[in-house]
């Protein structure tokens, strides 16, 4: 986890991610214990403070509960069965474990009132929140995307390389080598992984849970995300991010595998993570769906001073526009305004400029879903602003530079 691209990925989301995560890990931690047996009341409570606090920090740590209590559900069943018909269904266990979920769903109304009043504004699906998700294509894409891109996100937890916004050249071999290095460490965890099944199970050890809980658990929530993906016609699979319930899981029974293999094998995993941070490190890589950073840099180009006008409209448009202004190299000497939208094909006066007027200088305009030329004129305090070049567009961000005499 600590090499992982994908926690680095995680980290980067101006979104408390990492934070789910470390409460899953450690819910993960408490509910295993329960399962083998360690019932202490310390158990009970870090189990339902934990799954209560995980919800409170994303809606989506809801898979997380939902598969502990799934197959807790189905544990106790099997475990009343094999009893034989003398075990009651209101036993101590039966009592302890309804009782917790119980106390773990009181820590969640408190946000009920929030379910109320989107239930009035037409809101009361969750997932309404994350209507981009919902994507029209054909039938075929349908059923296999979701599978390619819940693999890509399983190779971005080991290793990530140059694929993105580079040549054909770069990203092909890249991406080749990617799934090589994948490939040889599934087959490795598979061939540790039949060593692991093997442990004596009346061992107290690891593996036997691991096999008993664990892979249960990452199951549980991969089949609650195809369910959403299939039943309510949401693709998480195409965010990464939304795989975050599965992490810890996952890394925990590779290591578990892996280190039942040769020692190169683990070195392989370790190298491809150092690696995939380097690339991380040095921006070849992990780009933001907006590429902040290509537009901060072409806003920066020219020597004299230059004055970017913006005009945001929506909040989720203001942030991304901010992105823009702190991806621009810190030495650059900027003048940074939000105006009203830019009229089409007519000169343009904004409000509110003051500039020097001793100096040339460059102005862009960058407006986010721009559907209508720039205006060919902008007159600034004293100058006068002439486009220079085409209209570039990045990521739906429209961006048009003036030359300001």
């Amino acid at each position: 986890m600590a090499v992982s691209p994908y926690g680095i990925y995680l980290s980067q989301e101006s979104r408390h991610y990492g934070f789910a995560v470390a409460i899953a890990l450690f819910s993960l931690i408490q509910w295993v214990a329960l399962i083998q047996g360690d019932r202490s009341k310390y158990r009970w409570l870090a189990w339902i403070v934990l799954n209560g606090l995980g919800v409170w920090v994303h809606y989506f740590y809801g898979f997380c509960v939902l598969s502990q209590w799934g197959w807790s559900a189905i544990w106790l069943w099997q475990r009343r069965f094999n009893a034989g018909q003398r075990a009651s269904w209101l036993d101590s266990a039966w009592l302890d474990w309804v009782g917790a979920m119980g106390l773990t769903i009181l820590l969640y109304l408190p946000l009920l009132p929030l379910f109320l009043s989107n239930a009035q504004s037409g809101e009361s699906d969750l997932l309404s929140r994350v209507d981009w998700l919902s994507r029209t294509m054909p039938w075929w894409q349908t059923i296999l995307l979701p599978w390619i891109q819940s693999l890509a996100a399983g190779v971005f937890m080991l290793i990530l390389l140059p694929v993105e916004e580079v040549s054909a050249w770069v990203s092909i071999p890249s991406a080749l080598l990617m799934l090589g290095v994948f490939g040889l460490m599934l087959w490795q965890g598979i061939l540790g992984w039949r060593s692991v099944t093997h442990v004596d199970s009346s061992r107290t050890d690891l593996y036997p849970v691991l096999n008993r809980v664990l892979v249960r658990y990452s199951l549980g929530v991969f089949l609650i995300i195809l369910a959403i993906v299939y039943g309510l016609g949401k693709d998480l699979t195409v965010a990464p991010r939304y795989f975050f319930p599965l992490y810890p899981a996952v890394t925990v029974i590779a290591a578990a595998a892996l280190a039942r293999r040769p020692q190169w094998v683990l070195a392989v995993a370790i190298a491809a993570g150092i690696v995939s941070q380097s690339v991380i490190a040095y921006d070849l890589a992990l780009f933001k769906p907006n590429l902040p950073e290509q537009v901060g840099q072409r806003l920066a180009t020219g020597a004299e001073p230059i004055l970017v006008l913006m005009s945001p409209q929506q909040p989720d448009n203001q942030a991304r526009a901010l992105s823009y202004i702190l991806a621009v190299p810190r030495k650059t000497n900027m003048l940074v305004g939000f105006s009203k939208p830019a009229p089409s094909s007519e000169v343009w006066q904004p409000e509110n400029i003051d500039t020097p007027a001793n100096k040339p200088q460059t102005l862009w305009l960058v407006e986010i879903h721009r559907d209508r030329p720039f205006p060919s004129r902008v007159n600034l305090p004293q100058q006068a602003c002439m486009p220079v070049g085409e209209l570039i567009e990045t990521k739906g961000a429209q961006q048009q530079q003036y030359r300001c005499e």
